[in-house]
């Protein structure tokens, strides 16, 4: 298998037989690493044509926005991204924006609240309609993108990991960039502490529907390759990472295996509390859970 990042032909099974421990749609899969630039990819990559089938109707992403306690932490996660990407497109309340990925749209409807108002969203699993002022379509970025026109701003947020050739997408969405517009893009890192600490258990593999696990060193060679300019690459702290690796350790044992609800646990956001401190301490090191990264196209 050749890297898609570096070219390099070494890639080597590091991760064998990983499981949809969290909704059981697939068989276990392969993960390879890039000797090279560190990049994680299945091996061999999922065919197009069952990628649909690894996100059944009870997929999280997917569900409305609801009083779960999982809404409640969602929302604060929520809140925060909602802050940082406010002081990205800065005071232009009238930037054009579109989310890749959208899900149920719930981002789009908080930055909707914080006063942003040319809205659109996309998404495979989303249907096409005009709600609250919010444009939605449903698309594939991999078969084409989703408008005709262009954007201020493109958000990707934990979407470049879903797919099959994740720089295509990212070159599509330069090309439907302003002059100066800015793709912004969240992905869990390769180079993650709790990785090395849980292996074929860690939560960001979310197998299957994780495809390509990107660290620092291969997102910097994608905005070089593709031609945007890198301004931000920030940590993030995520305690699911850390809650939902141990859930897919007691899910694999036959003794701790329960019942999940949208692929969580009864437990799973007790446990996500009591680890935030090891999330914040985590997100000090380079081996963060999620990065954070803005590319800039040349004005």
């Amino acid at each position: 298998m050749r890297c898609i990042i570096c070219s390099c032909e070494g890639f080597e099974i590091a991760f064998a037989g990983v499981k949809d421990f969290e909704y059981e749609t697939y068989q276990p899969v392969d993960h390879g690493r890039c000797p090279r630039c560190g990049v994680i990819a299945q091996y061999p990559l999922p065919h197009s044509s069952v990628i649909q089938t690894f996100y059944p109707p009870n997929y999280r992403n997917y569900q409305p926005d609801s009083q779960h306690l999982f809404s409640f932490f969602k929302k604060i996660e929520e809140y925060g991204l909602v802050r940082r990407l406010a002081n990205i497109i800065g005071d232009n309340q009238s930037a054009n924006i579109l989310e890749i990925g959208c899900g149920s749209g719930s981002l789009l409807r908080a930055l909707q609240k914080r006063g942003f108002k040319n809205l659109s969203g996309s998404d495979f699993r989303t249907s096409s309609r005009q709600e609250r002022g919010i444009r939605f379509v449903r698309g594939d970025i991999e078969a084409r993108f989703p408008y005709e026109e262009r954007f201020d701003v493109i958000i990707m947020i934990n979407v470049i990991e879903h797919l099959l050739d994740p720089v295509e997408a990212l070159r599509k969405c330069r090309d439907h960039l302003f002059p100066g517009g800015k793709i912004i893009v969240m992905t869990p890192n390769a180079g993650s502490l709790a990785l090395s600490l849980f292996g074929k258990y860690w939560a960001g593999f979310h197998a299957p529907r994780h495809i390509f696990l990107f660290n620092r060193k291969s997102l910097k060679k994608i905005s070089k390759d593709i031609g945007l300019d890198q301004v931000i690459c920030h940590s993030t702290v995520e305690p699911g990472e850390w809650s939902i690796s141990i859930q897919n350790i007691l899910q694999d044992a036959a003794l701790g295996k329960t019942k999940l609800q949208n692929g969580l646990a009864w437990y799973t956001n007790v446990l996500s509390i009591l680890l935030m401190p090891v999330a914040i301490l985590q997100n000090l090191t380079p081996k963060c859970a999620n990065i954070f990264c803005v590319f800039q196209k040349a004005g």
